[in-house]
């Protein structure tokens, strides 16, 4: 048996179920398209061992462009969709601390059978498993006309999903704009025991070159806003993002601010030449009802 981990590094949003108890999926984690809206290239990929790969892989990479990702996991010779969650949601910048009662209005971005709007990249459904972060958390400072005075929290800069105890995964991907198309379905089976490791990644391609077998902590000299986190803000429904504008004191979107970025070593796994930075804050926090969501499960 192995541990299935999925590290969701970048811009990641979170949208919990707010019945942790119902049967179903329990997180919906958003992966944004950023182009045209930030400086630099955050291409949306899940990044995987292809040793691990059943049937062979022709590269360790899978872009995701409009796309549902949900996973069936094979245990004692039988196929598990869902389980209850164990432990509590991980610590991501809560977009409630930044724009109050907006951040509950995202019911577009988390459409099925419908399309989701444009913005959404990818939609990863989590129906099991627990959640963990690095023990370095990111310090972030919160300023915002919604709330009152500056908020000092500590954000894990990256996320994992984690399920104990399979044979194997398969990755299943279908479009967030076809409800006919054909699945694509990638089985990963460890060699040995050894654990399965994934990464959903929605990072810069901009960053200096690491050393590729380190993982390196570099911190700016003055605290600066992240203003890769104007992506989370794309998965509020059409409009919201302009009343913020409109209610916010001095016309702008509350980012948080910090000094921290990390950058992560996954060469090994899908290639390149450099190490995957993950110095952007995940995001999200809330908590909804998820229930629609149900009959994607059902479709695995």
């Amino acid at each position: 048996m192995s541990t299935f981990r999925l590290c969701f590094v970048g811009l990641a949003h979170f949208v919990f179920d707010a019945n942790a108890t119902a049967a179903g999926v329990k997180a919906c984690v958003l992966l944004p398209d950023t182009q045209d809206l930030l400086d630099s290239a955050h291409p949306v990929q899940l990044i995987f061992n292809r040793g691990q790969a059943v049937g062979g892989a022709v590269s360790g990479k899978i872009p995701l462009t409009r796309a549902r990702v949900r996973f069936r996991f094979l245990r004692g010779g039988a196929k598990i969709v869902a389980e209850p969650m164990v432990g509590t949601p991980p610590p991501v910048v809560a977009m409630s601390s930044l724009v109050g009662a907006f951040a509950n209005r995202n019911s577009m971005a988390l459409s099925y059978p419908t399309s989701p709007p444009p913005g959404v990249a990818a939609q990863v459904l989590v129906a099991m498993g627990s959640w963990e972060s690095p023990m370095l958390l990111a310090r972030w400072r919160l300023r915002s006309d919604f709330v009152s005075g500056d908020q000092f929290i500590y954000a894990a800069d990256a996320v994992s999903l984690v399920v104990e105890n399979i044979e194997r995964v398969e990755i299943v991907i279908s479009s967030l704009d076809d409800g006919s198309d054909v699945p694509f379905v990638q089985p990963l089976k460890a060699n040995g025991g050894e654990d399965i490791e994934v990464f959903a990644a929605a990072t810069c391609t901009s960053r200096p070159t690491l050393d590729p077998n380190a993982i390196e902590v570099i911190r700016a000299t003055r605290e600066e806003e992240d203003k890769d986190f104007r992506a989370h803000y794309l998965f509020l429904d059409t409009g919201v993002e302009l009343e913020i504008l409109q209610a916010s004191r001095r016309g702008v979107l509350p980012l948080p601010l910090g000094r921290q970025q990390r950058f992560l070593d996954v060469t090994g796994f899908g290639g390149g030449d450099n190490p995957l930075s993950c110095n952007c804050a995940p995001g999200g926090g809330v908590g909804t009802s998820l229930a629609h969501l149900a009959d994607a499960l059902a479709e695995l």
